[in-house]
């Protein structure tokens, strides 16, 4: 490939990155516009719902004074009374004129603002997308960039080799055998974890909440040490029913539902807390280069976290494909795989 080629191909990235950039600023003033619109459009529709109740209510008063004017005829010695029976009828006919409008204002107005609401929904998902996901992107791109013109100069220099963009060479074994692999590290983990005597379902079942927390401190501290990195602190809160547990890179912690916690399904909780334990080697990895064996499965750890795909936005198949997130499933998975070769194991 020649450098000429090298060259259009950063090109592109940059075009791509600044046609994203403008995309994102379009549809955001566009956003804006049409959530302008829609609640002129509501506020417009309720005026006209509280126009068509007044005007049902003053059609109301007529009919009454009709009726108490027709009351008062027919009491009289007038006999005919035919003026006042026509009045009564037409103001009768025009309250129901009157209150089939107003219904008709409702179910508008009603109908329109369950409209906007599932679009105010569909919008915070696309406004999150764009805020948060695009300057990600465009970060992801400006890597790629730069890689691409170290590749290009390195290209021009009599003599350079080079591994694809992404790939870091490895010895003739494979990164399987490197001290820190997944396996060695479940290994490590599972060797000790299964010795827990708390984690048996039946004990599991008859411990407190602040007995389970201590129990799963211990978890993360064993899986700390079999990853060769910081232990971090384990809480438990309030969170979705959907939502078993989480890591923050902010906070350094892991916090996990309080009501999974208080399951009794011993196998779950263990898999939320060697989850969320691999999601901070992760991060860890990513803050300390040399950590993890395979620096290209660092850098795709970086890049994901950089575009992480919420299942809201992208649904459960793509965000479970991810490879932070196939990562730590797999990586949970061979610790539990390996505590139960132990008969005694959770």
């Amino acid at each position: 490939m020649s450098t000429g080629a090298h060259v259009l191909a950063i090109e592109a990235l940059g075009t791509f990155a600044k046609d994203l950039r403008l995309f994102a600023n379009d549809a955001g003033g566009t956003m804006l516009r049409v959530e302008e619109d829609v609640r002129r459009t509501l506020n417009q529709l309720q005026q006209h719902v509280a126009d068509c109740t007044r005007n049902r209510e003053a059609v109301a008063d007529d009919v009454e004074s009709a009726r108490h004017a027709l009351t008062e005829c027919e009491e009289s010695d007038d006999l005919s009374c035919a003026s006042e029976r026509a009045e009564h009828r037409r103001a009768q006919v025009e309250l129901q004129e009157a209150e089939e409008q107003l219904a008709e204002a409702r179910r508008w107005f009603d109908r329109v603002q369950q409209i906007a609401q599932e679009y105010e929904l569909e919008a915070r998902r696309f406004a999150l997308l764009l805020t948060e996901h695009t300057p990600k992107s465009c970060a992801f791109l400006q890597r790629r960039m730069e890689e691409l013109e170290r590749y290009a100069e390195g290209f021009a220099s009599p003599g350079a080799t080079f591994a694809p963009m992404g790939v870091t060479s490895e010895p003739s074994g494979g990164w399987a055998g490197a001290t820190g692999s997944l396996a060695q590290q479940a290994q490590l983990a599972a060797d000790r974890i299964r010795r827990i005597g708390q984690l048996q379902p039946e004990r599991w079942a008859a411990l407190g909440l602040d007995e389970r927390m201590a129990t799963l401190r211990e978890v993360e501290a064993i899986n700390a040490e079999a990853q060769g990195r910081t232990v971090v602190p384990l809480q438990s809160a309030p969170m979705p029913a959907s939502v078993y547990g989480g890591y923050s890179e902010r906070n350094h912690a892991i916090t996990i539902n309080s009501a999974h916690v208080q399951s009794n399904d011993v196998r779950e909780v263990l898999d939320t807390i060697l989850h969320e334990g691999r999601h901070a080697y992760q991060h860890y990895a990513i803050q300390h280069p040399g950590t993890h064996p395979d620096p290209a499965e660092v850098e795709r750890w970086r890049d994901n976290f950089d575009n992480y795909l919420l299942p809201e936005l992208y649904g459960q198949q793509v965000y479970e494909s991810q490879p932070v997130e196939a990562d730590a499933r797999r990586y949970a998975s061979e610790v539990i795989s390996q505590c139960r070769k132990n008969p005694h194991a959770p």
